[in-house]
């Protein structure tokens, strides 16, 4: 039986659809038999989006500390103190606020080791907040340090626009370091796209030797419409493409709404629906709830396979003993 792993998640912008992708997602209760999830925002609107989206399957189970958590229940912490008067549809500065109250908790609380891992459901951006990976690194000072993939069932893809070699190299490092000890897979196989012909031979072969060399298994290419349409991505376990308009078409196309983000090279282990706020459809039980649901499977899954990665590095004899019984194969 797994472990049961305390997953915050925090409620986002309450006048968008975060409220209703968690309500959603949580309502299938059988997940609750793998996580324990605490939601950090405000039992109010949360009991307001319950109502107005007709969720009755759902309820709180209020506490103040992640250790009074409950299993088989749904756990909320309220952030802020003062109750926020919820508007869908509608921008506005205290929901701005909220938001960042409920994610500056849910963060402490994970520094703290009071949850195990963290979904943040969509909160819009402002000129002092650029996003929930961004928000993270700057909490743990390790600005810029972080590598933002994008997950789907048989892709995962990194997006880098920028023709800086040293970056570039940097993070298929941090990619590389993330699929062994995150995603588990022994060796990884990295395909790395460039736009035209030109930077394929400018910039992406030097940086596939460079990698090569490191021990990085790297494949450079030409990236066209056929790398995906023929489904090539599936030989790979990642792939990394240097223009974002051509990689997030492409991971949309193949993802639907079903893809999450995941913050990789950070002590906190992070992820995020993809959508946005998308105010236009608050509160009219239409936004689709996979992304979130998908981004918990993930961090329960990281979460453990970091735990095993943790275990195995620690007793290098473990790992000759699995080999010889065919469970992990040098």
């Amino acid at each position: 039986m797994h472990e049961k792993i305390k997953i915050g998640i925090t409620q986002g912008d309450i006048n968008g659809i975060g409220y209703e992708l968690i309500l959603k997602a949580l309502s299938e209760h059988q997940l609750l038999d793998e996580f324990m999830p605490i939601i950090y925002g405000s039992p109010k609107v949360a009991s307001f989006y319950r109502k107005m989206l007709d969720i009755q399957s759902v309820n709180f189970n209020h506490i103040k500390q992640p250790n009074e958590s409950l299993a088989k229940k749904v756990n909320i912490i309220t952030v802020p103190l003062h109750e926020p008067n919820v508007e869908p549809g509608k921008q506005n500065t205290e929901a701005h606020t909220a938001a960042l109250s409920a994610l500056e908790r849910a963060v402490s609380d994970t520094k703290q080791g009071g949850i195990n891992a963290l979904v943040t459901a969509p909160a819009n951006r402002s000129d002092k907040f650029t996003g929930h990976a961004e928000y993270i690194e700057t909490a743990l000072g390790q600005k810029d340090e972080s590598l933002k993939i994008w997950v789907g069932d048989n892709l995962k893809m990194v997006i880098i626009p920028s023709p800086d070699q040293e970056l570039i190299v940097k993070k298929i490092a941090i990619l590389n370091k993330s699929l062994v000890e995150d995603f588990g897979i022994r060796k990884p196989r990295i395909a790395v796209l460039a736009t035209d012909e030109n930077e394929n031979e400018k910039l992406i072969k030097p940086i596939i030797n460079q990698l090569n060399n490191e021990k990085i298994i790297c494949v450079g290419s030409v990236a066209s419409n056929e790398f995906f349409d023929t489904n090539h991505f599936v030989h790979f376990d990642a792939v990394v493409v240097l223009n974002e308009n051509f990689g997030l078409k492409q991971f949309n196309t193949i993802t639907g709404e079903a893809g999450a983000r995941y913050t990789a090279n950070l002590p906190i282990i992070h992820a995020e629906a993809i959508q946005g706020v998308e105010y236009q459809i608050a509160g009219q039980n239409v936004a689709n709830e996979e992304s979130l649901r998908n981004a918990i499977f993930l961090v329960c899954d990281i979460f453990r396979k970091r735990k095993e990665y943790a275990e195995i590095t620690a007793n290098p004899l473990k790992i000759r003993e699995k080999d010889r019984r065919g469970n992990i194969i040098e």
